[in-house]
């Protein structure tokens, strides 16, 4: 989940930089354009929901990884003399 969070962030980046490219010359078709910013927004969402997951199951492995080290992680006792 978290490759495919990363994969839809880049995505999402690369349009709104070809975004910003294209509103910098005369705008030929509104509506393409309509069409375009609204494909982009959809995506976004898309992409922050996959963030949200990938976040939401990096904490639930951090969470089980402290867990299994607190219940065995026994300090070491510094060897007798």
């Amino acid at each position: 989940m978290t490759v495919s969070a990363a994969y839809s962030g880049y995505t999402v980046t690369e349009d709104i930089i070809d975004l910003a490219d294209t509103l910098r010359s005369p705008i030929e078709d509104e509506e393409d354009l309509r069409r375009y910013v609204a494909g982009i927004v959809n995506l976004a969402r898309d992409s922050r929901q996959k963030a949200e997951t990938a976040l939401k199951e990096l904490r639930s492995i951090r969470q089980e990884i402290m867990k299994v080290r607190g219940l065995h992680s026994e300090k070491p006792r510094p060897p007798s003399k």
